[in-house]
């Protein structure tokens, strides 16, 4: 069976754990599946970062949580959620106005007529440099 628990990591009186997918009978430290997350409780506020695809993915597969995963996952999860996103944060739309799509329309047209009369002319390609030919041979 397998569980999502933490794996703990960093020095002597400085924990840091990683959250894991891992056979439930393996060592707390042992080896395990995948990584999808981290906590650090020595910041403040605390750190959390979690996958929640992953963590639903593996949910989804029978994985178990452990109790302080469980916390973790659900404070993670109110955090976020009260977090507005960037997108949605009241940002002016960036949609021009309806009269102003035809004049652009009207403008690129113009526009394309400009660049095949400039695409009529020919043009020379750039000849590239040759090495000369009057090297001196040792």
């Amino acid at each position: 069976m397998l569980a999502i628990r933490l794996r703990r990591q960093g020095a002597k009186r400085s924990p840091f754990y990683r959250i894991v997918v891992a056979e439930h009978s393996n060592r707390r430290d042992g080896r395990f599946v995948e990584i999808i997350g981290h906590y650090n409780p020595r910041t403040r506020p605390e750190q959390v970062k979690l996958n929640l695809d992953r963590l639903a993915y593996w949910q989804a597969k029978g994985a178990q949580l452990s109790d302080t995963v469980r916390t973790l996952a659900v404070r993670h999860k109110e955090t976020h959620a009260a977090e507005p996103t960037e997108a949605s944060a009241g940002a002016p739309s960036q949609d021009p106005a309806p009269g102003a799509a035809s004049a652009m329309s009207s403008e690129a047209a113009a526009g394309s007529v400009t660049s095949e009369a400039s695409s009529a002319t020919p043009s020379t390609p750039a000849e590239p440099d040759e090495p000369s030919a009057e090297r001196a041979t040792p």
